[in-house]
């Protein structure tokens, strides 16, 4: 009875050894795809990140598309000629007074004589 007995726990703890075996052996094998799955998530983060930072550009550089397609819709109007000529270049139509304001030039501040002979 005492050798059954014994053979019984032997080969309980044969088992036993074998399945903590088994265990170990699947727990390294599991451990690289385990890191990979982090990795992947890791990545997946940055290219999400990348992704919206991307998207903020293209909503700005399309907004900026829309600003200039709108100033060249206006450089090319009639009303900007008529603006440059007569802000810019101070043109006037035939029949008008033109005038001229004092606050539109620059107060002269005075300098010495030799100044004037320094700087271009």
């Amino acid at each position: 009875m005492f050798s059954s007995q014994s053979n019984s726990q032997t080969s309980l703890s044969l088992s036993s050894r074998t399945l903590l075996i088994i265990a170990a052996g699947a727990l390294l094998l599991a451990m690289p795809l385990a890191l990979n799955v982090m990795n992947r998530i890791r990545a997946e983060q940055r290219m999400r990140l990348a992704v919206a930072q991307m998207s903020a550009q293209v909503k700005l550089n399309q907004e900026k598309l829309d600003r200039l397609a709108d100033a060249a819709t206006y450089a090319n109007s009639d009303a900007y000629v008529e603006h440059w000529a007569r802000v810019q270049q101070r043109w006037v139509k035939n029949g008008e007074m033109p005038v001229i304001s004092a606050l539109d030039e620059q107060p002269l501040v005075p300098q010495p004589w030799w100044q004037q002979f320094l700087t271009p």
